[in-house]
């Protein structure tokens, strides 16, 4: 009675009156749609495509048994469509033998379901590892997007429904997303890092800065804040009050726990690359902002609370040249087995003559190219 209720509700709201009871066909009758096979929206479309052909009536005229197989053809797909941008009503969301109503903001971001894992299942893990990999080799930096490609909306909540998967110390989950639309905020946020890169050249830093025009043209923007007081629910001494101590040991737990809250939103912030990259964008991670002149430009900008601080942000996009994949470390430079290799060890001498020499190509050059 409760599903009948909720169709008859969806079906006004779409000017398609139904009949009062409704029977459904399994999935497989359905015609085909566009969806993704394991979709969970899929399947709710499936279940709307498969009402009875008895369906006759709509607006109270007769349809022609012609007129009523487009109808159920064709239907699910109008209907959706227009519940989705008209109506703003509830979409039903279909998972095996469970009918949820989901409110539809949501319908199109929470498909994925947790299931159980079987390592022993090497061919189908091997398929998801591969997968898994295109993606993130595909996770190419641009600083220059198309400015003409408009941001779906619901692309930024695909975005951040990634994000909010990632692991975090202590469960704490300390971070917060600014999705930024709004050009003008983009040009400012642009703006402060132009100066920033003339007051870089200014103090004869020598760093290979690069253009930050590209900000105020990004077509998806994502500002990452994240709250330092968070530092209070990883392994601290604290009084009876629950305020930080002022100690010299204190200090190195504290120093620990900024660390694993900034390891946290780093992994969140990564979550959220990888999904733009799945969903074809090129990414831009700008980190240049922990200095306190950027915390006092972002924040009033962004309304963000004195009390948060601004992390980093992420820009997508389109990109308005072709890309190329910069150098990356061979595998056997990185890994070892059991205990650290000497031989990847780097002295100081080291590092500073790869600064000097080798840093600039390997930041903005092609890896072909590199040496």
């Amino acid at each position: 009675t409760g599903l009948e209720k909720f169709f008859g509700g969806v079906c006004c709201a779409a000017d398609i009156i139904y009949p009062k009871r409704l029977r459904f066909r399994p999935p497989e009758h359905a015609p085909f749609c566009p969806w993704p096979r394991r979709s969970s929206l899929r399947r709710a479309c499936h279940a709307a495509s498969s009402l009875p052909l008895s369906l006759k009536e709509k607006g109270g005229q007769k349809l022609t048994h012609s007129e009523n197989l487009n109808l159920k053809r064709f239907g699910y797909s109008c209907l959706l469509t227009r519940i989705r941008y008209i109506y703003n009503v509830m979409l039903i969301t279909i998972t095996k033998s469970t009918i949820v109503a989901t409110d539809w903001r949501c319908s199109m971001v929470k498909t994925a379901t947790l299931r159980d894992l079987d390592p022993a299942d090497l061919e189908t893990n091997r398929k998801r590892y591969d997968a898994l990999m295109d993606v993130m080799v595909n996770r190419i930096t641009t600083r220059e997007f198309d400015p003409s490609f408009k941001v779906p909306d619901e692309h930024y909540e695909l975005i951040l429904e990634a994000a909010r998967h990632a692991p975090s110390g202590a469960n704490a989950q300390p971070w917060h997303y600014i999705a930024v639309t709004d050009p003008l905020i983009k040009e400012k946020i642009s703006n402060y890092f132009v100066g920033e890169q003339k007051h870089r050249a200014e103090l004869k830093m020598k760093f290979p800065t690069p253009s930050y025009k590209g900000l105020a043209t990004a077509p998806g923007m994502i500002v990452v804040a994240s709250d330092f007081r968070y530092v209070r629910a990883f392994p601290v001494l604290k009084d009876e009050s629950g305020k930080l101590i002022d100690s010299e040991l204190n200090r190195m737990y504290i120093e620990n726990a900024e660390r694993i809250l900034l390891q946290s939103v780093a992994a969140s912030t990564m979550s959220a690359h990888l999904a733009a990259a799945a969903l074809g964008y090129n990414v831009w991670w700008v980190t240049a902002i922990g200095q306190e002149a950027a915390q006092q430009e972002m924040k009033p900008l962004l309304s963000v609370p004195e009390e948060l601080s601004v992390i980093d942000i992420m820009c997508f996009g389109p990109p308005k040249k072709p890309v190329y994949k910069r150098w990356r470390k061979d595998l056997d430079e990185i890994m070892n087995w059991n205990r650290f290799d000497p031989q990847h060890a780097m002295t100081t001498e080291q590092i500073d003559d790869w600064i000097q020499n080798q840093r600039h190509r390997a930041m903005y050059r092609d890896a072909k190219n590199i040496d």
